[in-house]
This record gives C-alpha cells, structure tokens and sequence, in this order.
C-alpha cells in the first residue's frame, strides 16, 4: 500500500515540480538578462525529454504493477465462493464475470493480448473510480471502484466499462504523455524568451490547450461508449457523478470541480453531450452491446 501511494506521488506531481522549478529558473535567468536562446531551448528539450521519459517508465512498470494489482483484488473477488447470505457479493462477482469476458472479446477483437483488471475500495482506491492505462501496444488495465458492480451503480457498469476500453483502444495514456512533455517544454520555452507578464499568458495559454485536448479526449471515449451502451445505460453514469458532487460540502465540492477541470470536462458539459450527441442508440436494445448483458 505505502508503494502505490508513492507511486502515485511520483506520478501526479513529481513530473510537474520538475518543470516547474525549471520554468521558475529561466523565468529568473530572463528577468537578469542571463537566458540565452541555446540555454532556453536545451533546458526546455531536456525538460520535455525528462518529463516523457518519467511518463513512459511510468508505463513500461504498468504492465507487472497492473499483474499484481488483479491477482490482489479482482482474482480475490471472483474465485471467493460466498456464503449463501452474502447474496450482495455473489452478485458482485457475477458482473465481474460478464466484464472480464466483455474485455476478453474486446483485447481479442483488437489484437492486444491481454488487458488486466482490478477492483478498487475497501481500503485500496475509491469505490468510484475508473482509470485505465495501455502501457504498450499489446497490454492495458482497467480499474473499476466497488460502487459500480453493487445495485446503485450497476446500471452504470456497460458505460463505465466501455469509456476505458475506448480509452485503451485510442491509445490515450501515450497521447497525455506527448501533451504534458510538450506543455512542460513549452512552459520552459515561454519563461526564458518572454517578460513575466507576456510569459505568464503564454503559459496559461498553453495549459488551457493542454486541458482542451484532454477534454475532448473525455468527450470522445464518452461519445464511443454511448454507442457501444445506448444513451439509456450512459446517461445514468453522468447523474451518478453529478449527484455524488453536489452530495459534496460546497468548498469541497467547488474545489474538486476546478481540481477536475485540468483533465475533465465539467459533468454538465459530458451529461448535455451525451444525451445530445448525433448518432447514438436510442435504446439498450439498439446498442451492439446489448448481447453481453452486463448490468442486467
């Protein structure tokens, strides 16, 4: 456990304390006339080149942490036989099933040979979460909160599920890698060459291009689910997390909002493109998913 909060620390934030610190030194460099183009432009390559380097180690590691992680938590949770009054949990390893097998066909269908799954709450991860990572062209992971297998977020499941595989279909982990190298780099190149105030627009500037791909990213895995799921099975999805915000105290809640935005859509915004987007099925049983049953 004290590994993967480590771990998680080094990927979060270690990667943007290294840019920052260096984009703070050319600022200072400019601001005492000792910023030289070829020093900008070195300490900006390297400061890409270190942050993609990070992110790919970062992935390359993935693929035995991911291992360990499913034979810890999902394995444990699929193969328990449970006690006739634990008809809660029977269920819950009944929805596994039907995912891992949902993933199954998708790896074979995509020609990756082998996404790994785990189960997160009850003391590793939240309840709601759901992340997935491809850290190659033939391995993936997905990681699924308790909350989506128990009634209240069941409905949710098919949309939950097929949001992350299309996220590891589009290869998405390799392209926020790029956009962040790219965005530390920039970052860099900006406060060495420009004033302070011209810098600090420009920085700004890129950030909100870095948190526009990473929207539009969230928008079209949304858009991919829905149609895989119908809007039926997706919109439930997006009044869980609505409601679960708003359930929040309001600093929190306003807080956690703005904290999302740097890689998120606002709810809102995925809620109304859901329901509005061209295209999708009308119903469950137009979805070409609705043959796999889960949720039901």
């Amino acid at each position: 456990m004290h590994f993967m909060v480590v771990d998680w620390v080094v990927r979060r934030w270690g990667r943007l304390g290294i840019a920052t610190g260096v984009a703070a030194v050319m600022g200072v460099a400019h601001h005492r006339g000792n910023a030289t183009l070829v020093l900008v432009l070195v300490s900006a390559l390297i400061t890409g080149g270190l942050y993609a380097g990070l992110g790919f180690a970062a992935l390359g590691n993935l693929r035995f942490a991911s291992m360990w992680r499913q034979q810890m938590t999902w394995d444990v949770y699929r193969d328990r036989v449970w006690e006739p009054h634990e008809t809660d949990m029977a269920a819950q390893t009944e929805q596994m099933r039907k995912v891992e097998a949902r993933v199954a066909n998708f790896a074979t269908a995509h020609g990756l040979e082998r996404i790994t799954l785990a189960v997160t709450g009850a003391g590793i991860g939240g309840a709601g979460a759901a992340e997935s990572a491809r850290s190659s062209r033939t391995f993936g992971h997905i990681e699924l909160g308790h909350f989506w297998f128990f009634p209240d977020g069941v409905a949710s499941l098919p949309h939950v599920v097929e949001h992350e595989l299309a996220h590891i279909h589009r290869n998405d982990s390799v392209r926020h890698i790029l956009w962040n190298s790219g965005t530390a780099a920039g970052s860099v190149g900006c406060a060495g060459l420009l004033p302070l105030p011209y810098a600090a627009v420009a920085i700004a500037a890129l950030f909100a291009l870095h948190a526009a791909a990473s929207w539009w990213r969230e928008l079209a895995c949304d858009t991919i689910a829905a149609r895989q799921c119908g809007r039926i099975a997706a919109e439930p999805a997006m009044t869980h997390l609505l409601n679960e915000r708003r359930a929040l105290p309001i600093r929190l809640r306003y807080a956690s909002a703005v904290t999302a935005l740097r890689s998120h859509p606002p709810l809102l915004l995925r809620h109304w493109w859901i329901r509005l987007a061209p295209a999708l099925p009308r119903t469950d049983q137009a979805a070409p998913i609705a043959s796999w049953d889960i949720g039901r």
